[in-house]
């Protein structure tokens, strides 16, 4: 036999109120106690009133009295809000079953102090409450985790209440940037799978700059299944204010040992009023000094520390403030490697001990004197034995006369130049154009900054090419004073490649006598690629016989290797990988990584990528410095910070949410996360509280007709 249906209280609470029922009672008692004098013609007409009213006025009373308890309970019981629940058996025999899916979110934001209580943890507080308006054996759920890469807490729709309760109460919010868009694509597929009444519960602080991206492909993407009805449940607290810091970088990118570089930090007001605060800097867990800084609402400055370093090889640093609303974003790490000279690559089949080659004189321009007094360590590889490694560690690549490259090689070469380092080609004699195309074919035809005509050589018909015309103000050619200019100007181009035409987006730097381009640059992915229509070889030009020729590729060097530091860095919640500083034949065994907290990461991976040993993370869980090591000697470092996008806590408008989700037909409604609002958390039931109150005003409006009848 079904059991019948069960009352359930939204508002609990309000049931105190049934203390109140005393007042008409004692209103009532007060009242039969009251005397007046009454002045009667004869005492025997006063005890016949009195013999045939007083049982009829008792009756009176006591009537008035149920009356007014009665609308006096259903008035409290009306603002408790009841509601009429089948049972489980009627919900499973009617199919009337509930499927709800709780997108979670635990992005780094989610873990904002508020005035009282942390945002996660109301947002925990209000999933309990949406699961308790379930019933078991009825009902299904599922916890959906909106993080960089969203996942559920179990595999499918599961009517174990009590395990998706015991979840809630483990949540605990990430360091991640969330994927909203794929977490809304994965609780839709959840709400797919069963029948009944479709609720999704979207629990999050609605921080703007995370569900702005979300908001804009709702129009286009529909995550949700039909007759779903949404409720989202914000934080109560106001959004806070917050310092935080981001990009931490070093100048140069790679410092040299013993010499003075700069290390850097971004600093942000995200509030509405001037903060003060001191930033600390740890170079390998040592302090290094700090720096107090006054910033205005909404400013963001950039903050540098004078630093060199004592010796050679891997160093960690670490910018600190104290803690305030959001304590994820008050650090911020970063890993360099520290050289004795700043290597670069010198990629030529020519001789560079024979004088008058290209290679020759771009190694004499980056090394004049040889040894440790020269900024620049020369590193000379063949086209035909260079490989990854050789270029990996270089700041700056030069590639000179070749032959034609091996597929490989030009790989790496593309590879190098889009990971954010800087690539010099002089064209000279050769298979330049054939070397070219086969990059320009790696970056789908946007690499080079023109296309290459026929190779001619003026000098063979009595002419001469000239440096004579540039764009002097560029960064890249401001070291050329106009004495420079000039002694430019007049050195002898005899060969030189008819250019068909320039790219819009090529950097034009120098021009030849004739109006031919002579030097440009391009951007590919994070780094520059330098094509120089000249070669220093004598049988080219006479440009490598002059200090000119030295001032230009130091320059160069200069310009285009990376200026802050990208070395090993990822971000909070996406994959990481970086290389180690040991060789690959020596990392045999005994391999391991270790996360900031000095725990083993399970989930790290060692492969042979072009003769260097890589380490690679399937994602960064929390910002801090990983290790890799072997037999406990570390070989390697990275550094992962939080996504800086998540330290701006300023909320979205959910007016505009919900209209996007009204637009496609779906019912949205907005609760809130307090204790107060649990009615808007039950689906389940039919509410009574309506009929209640109906009840109570015709009570009420009985107990006043009898009240004016009886006193005519």
């Amino acid at each position: 036999m079904n059991t019948l249906g069960a009352l359930e209280l939204a508002t609990p609470a309000m049931l105190f109120g049934l203390a109140l029922l005393g007042l008409p009672v004692a209103a009532h008692l007060l009242h039969r106690q009251a005397r007046r004098r009454v002045v009667f013609p004869s005492t025997l007409l006063l005890m016949e009133a009195a013999a045939n009213q007083s049982q009829l006025f008792k009756l009176r009373r006591l009537l008035l009295l149920l009356l007014r308890c009665l609308a006096m309970a259903l008035l409290i019981l009306a603002f408790a809000r009841p509601l009429w629940l089948k049972s489980a058996a009627e919900a499973v025999a009617a199919e009337d079953g509930v499927s709800l899916v709780i997108l979670f979110d635990i992005s780094a934001s989610t873990a904002q102090q508020g005035q009282s209580v942390r945002a996660i943890d109301e947002l925990r507080a209000a999933a309990d409450r949406a699961v308790g308006s379930l019933l078991t054996g009825a009902d299904g759920a599922n916890i959906v985790y909106a993080a960089a890469r969203p996942h559920a807490a179990f595999p499918k729709m599961t009517s174990n209440l009590a395990a998706i309760r015991g979840e809630i109460q483990s949540i605990k919010p990430s360091n991640e940037r969330a994927d909203l868009s794929a977490a809304l694509a994965l609780a839709g597929k959840f709400l797919a799978e069963r029948g009944g009444s479709r609720r999704l519960v979207i629990l999050s602080d609605f921080q703007a700059t995370n569900w702005a991206d979300s908001v804009s492909r709702l129009a286009t993407e529909w995550p949700l299944p039909e007759k779903t009805e949404v409720t989202f449940i914000p934080v109560t607290s106001p959004a806070s204010g917050n310092l935080a810091l981001s990009d931490a970088a070093l100048v140069p990118a790679m410092p040299i040992g013993g010499r003075a570089a700069s290390a850097t930090v971004k600093l942000t007001n995200y509030s509405a009023s001037p903060e003060s605060v001191t930033i600390r800097l740890e170079v390998d867990g040592r302090p290094h000094g700090g720096q107090t800084v006054l910033l205005n609402p909404w400013q963001q400055r950039e903050v540098a520390f004078e630093i060199s370093f004592d010796h050679l090889g891997m160093h960690r640093l670490r910018f600190d403030i104290p803690d305030d609303s959001l304590a994820a974003d008050n650090s911020c790490h970063i890993v360099t490697r520290v050289v004795d000279r700043i290597p670069v690559v010198v990629l030529a089949d020519d001789d560079p001990n024979e004088p008058g080659t290209s290679s020759y004189f771009t190694t004499r321009a980056l090394a004049p004197f040889g040894d440790q007094r020269d900024s620049y360590k020369v590193l000379q590889a063949a086209s035909s034995q260079a490989t990854w490694k050789d270029l990996s560690t270089a700041a700056t690549v030069f590639v000179c006369h070749v032959n034609e490259m091996p597929q490989a090689l030009t790989a790496a070469l593309h590879r190098y130049v889009d990971s954010g380092h800087g690539l010099v080609i002089f064209c000279g004699g050769g298979p330049v154009d054939r070397n070219l195309g086969a990059l320009d074919q790696l970056a789908e035809g946007r690499l080079l900054p023109w296309e290459l005509g026929g190779f001619r050589d003026v000098a063979a018909h009595g002419e001469q090419l000239y440096l004579s015309r540039g764009d002097w103000q560029s960064s890249l050619l401001r070291i050329f004073d106009q004495r420079s200019q000039l002694v430019l100007s007049q050195i002898r181009i005899g060969r030189a490649w008819d250019v068909v035409s320039v790219r819009p987006e090529a950097q034009l730097l120098l021009k030849f006598s004739d109006g031919t381009p002579a030097l440009a640059m391009t951007t590919v992915g994070a780094g520059k690629l330098m094509v120089a229509n000249f070669s220093p070889d004598l049988s080219d030009s006479d440009l490598g016989k002059y200090g000119t020729f030295v001032a230009l590729v130091q320059g160069l060097v200069s310009n285009l290797q990376p200026k802050r530091t990208t070395r090993d860095r990822g971000i909070v919640g996406q994959p990481l990988t970086f290389s180690s500083e040991q060789s690959i034949e020596a990392a045999e065994g005994g391999l391991a990584v270790r996360g900031p907290d000095d725990r083993p990461i399970a989930h790290a991976t060692f492969s042979n990528q072009a003769d260097d040993l890589v380490v690679q993370l399937s994602s960064a869980d929390s910002a801090g410095i990983y290790v890799a090591s072997q037999h406990g000697e570390p070989i390697g470092m990275a550094a992962a910070n939080m996504d800086p996008r998540e330290s701006d806590l300023r909320r979205l408008d959910l007016d505009r949410l919900r209209e996007k989700f009204l637009a496609r037909g779906t019912r949205a409604g907005v609760a809130a996360a307090t204790d107060g609002d649990e009615g808007a958390l039950q689906w389940r039931g039919r509410p009574l509280w309506g009929w209640m109150l109906l009840v109570a005003l015709a009570v009420l409006g009985l107990e006043m007709a009898l009240v004016g009848y009886w006193r005519r």
